[in-house]
């Protein structure tokens, strides 16, 4: 039997199925792109919220909590109707925003290298037609809703979801994801002007992190 982990023992102490994971660098980190402020507010409210709901989901039937929140998201049907409106929603937040924190990082960003590299140019042309594309497809997905850099049958593809939907619930591997609200770098540090998020995204995100997350996804 595999020894628990260090989140599993964490979650267990404290009663509760999943739990808000700490950012993996301090809250001014991404500053200026991202201020302090809204990096509080998004993770330590907006994040936690989808946790809360997701665990009171999880209380009625207690057989979900041995799951993780990705296994939930990717196979939805299993999830008993009563609750699963509130799993999509809430465990795919949980799941996009957990993502969203580990492929940014401090002076991160740059052009990729490696098989990652390779991928993109054999898939999209070049990294800046790539951010181009990304850009302007996740900028049309009406309301609420995610951009996705994805891997598919061997293939790089640009997808947009709804709401907090995440493409593990279609089959799809996601490498890279941004709100289309922008989100975390919305209401506070830029007021009542939209930013260009995903743009900002690629630029400071962790293409470490993504080439990272690419290597697994061959599965």
């Amino acid at each position: 039997m595999r020894p628990a982990n260090s989140e599993t023992v964490r979650r267990q102490e404290n009663n509760v199925a999943y739990e808000l994971p700490p950012l993996p660098y301090d809250y001014a980190a991404l500053e200026p792109h991202i201020d302090e402020a809204t990096m509080k507010f998004h993770h330590d409210k907006h994040h936690q919220a989808y946790v809360t709901n997701l665990n009171g989901a999880v209380e009625k039937h207690p057989e979900l909590g041995t799951k993780s929140p990705e296994d939930l998201v990717k196979d939805l049907a299993s999830v008993p109707e009563d609750v699963r409106t509130v799993v999509r929603n809430n465990g795919g937040g949980h799941v996009n925003h957990t993502m969203f924190w580990q492929i940014m990082k401090p002076s991160g960003g740059g052009d990729p290298t490696g098989a990652i590299a390779d991928q993109i140019k054999a898939d999209f042309g070049s990294f800046a037609d790539f951010k181009k594309l990304f850009n302007e497809t996740t900028a049309k997905q009406f309301g609420s809703g995610w951009g996705w850099l994805v891997f598919d049958g061997g293939k790089l593809k640009v997808v947009t979801t709804p709401n907090q939907d995440n493409p593990l619930s279609q089959g799809l591997y996601p490498i890279l994801g941004c709100s289309s609200r922008g989100c975390p770098a919305g209401s506070l540090f830029f007021g009542t002007l939209p930013p260009p998020p995903c743009l900002g995204l690629i630029s400071y995100g962790s293409i470490t992190c993504a080439v990272a997350i690419y290597a697994k996804s061959s599965f």
